[in-house]
């Protein structure tokens, strides 16, 4: 018997000082999340896939090339 996906909801987590959000990636079918930043305040919708929040230092956008936040 399979169940159902639960409905998403949103998630907020406190990114470190120092650290800019690079994306935010579903680690089972590899689709980017769309997030929204708010201070130091990062935050998604997530319902049963894990989640992977690509971090980087501050300043460093080179790090982020290619992987521009979709918000």
């Amino acid at each position: 018997y399979q169940m159902s996906s639960p409905s998403a909801v949103p998630v907020t987590i406190s990114v470190p000082s120092g650290l800019t959000v690079c994306k935010v990636v579903d680690t089972v079918t590899l689709a980017r999340i769309p997030f929204t930043i708010n201070g130091n305040s990062l935050t998604y919708s997530v319902a049963d896939n894990p989640i992977e929040v690509f971090l980087t230092p501050a300043g460093n956008s080179g790090a982020c090339s290619g992987m521009v936040p979709s918000s």
